[in-house]
């Protein structure tokens, strides 16, 4: 009999300069799960196809005809999400990151997938965005696992089930509790 997966969100902590952590995650993917899965890489620079439209990218994992009719593919919890992409017929290479991310995150629900690998620069990203992510992907974390490459984990932690670090080929792991994080940071 097996053990029911636990899902959640697990932080990599990253240096703010390296923007290349899709084989970090992939990495730390197969060491934490001891096997292979399908995932769905979301970032805002290279998880789309950048000639292709917003839209389109998002027809590669469904067979859509129309924007709207996302919203009939992805659960309830997320329509309100899809109206935020005003211009989906815009490039992915010009339209901004969070609409990147935004998309690359419908594609993975559209995808028939356990496992979502996301880089967020923080940087480029309002602090409205990084709440509304946050928001979004904590929601998903409740179904699926999310491993998160971040440049401030703090911002995460209190819904994190797992900070990991990279020194040199190891990962160093560290479990956390969020309701006792939550907790010590509501005293403080």
């Amino acid at each position: 009999m097996q053990t029911p997966q636990k899902f959640g969100l697990v932080i990599l902590e990253k240096k703010s300069t390296d923007l290349n952590v899709f084989k970090d995650l992939v990495h730390l993917m197969k060491h934490r799960s001891g096997r292979r899965e399908t995932f769905c890489f979301v970032d805002d620079s290279t998880g789309l196809i950048p000639h292709l439209s917003l839209f389109e990218n998002v027809q590669i994992s469904s067979n859509i005809e129309f924007w709207r009719e996302v919203t009939g593919l992805i659960p309830d919890e997320y329509h309100s999400w899809v109206n935020l992409i005003q211009k989906p017929h815009l490039t992915a290479s010009e339209a901004q990151g969070w609409e990147r991310v935004l998309v690359g995150l419908f594609k993975g629900l559209l995808t028939p997938t356990d496992t979502f690998l996301v880089h967020i620069q923080e940087g480029d990203l309002s602090m409205f965005m990084m709440k509304s992510f946050k928001e979004l992907l904590l929601k998903v974390a409740e179904k699926k696992n999310v491993y998160l490459a971040t440049s401030v984990p703090g911002f995460w932690l209190d819904s994190a089930s797992c900070l990991v670090q990279r020194t040199g080929p190891k990962f160093a792991t560290q479990d956390l509790d969020p309701v006792l994080l939550r907790t010590n940071w509501k005293i403080a």
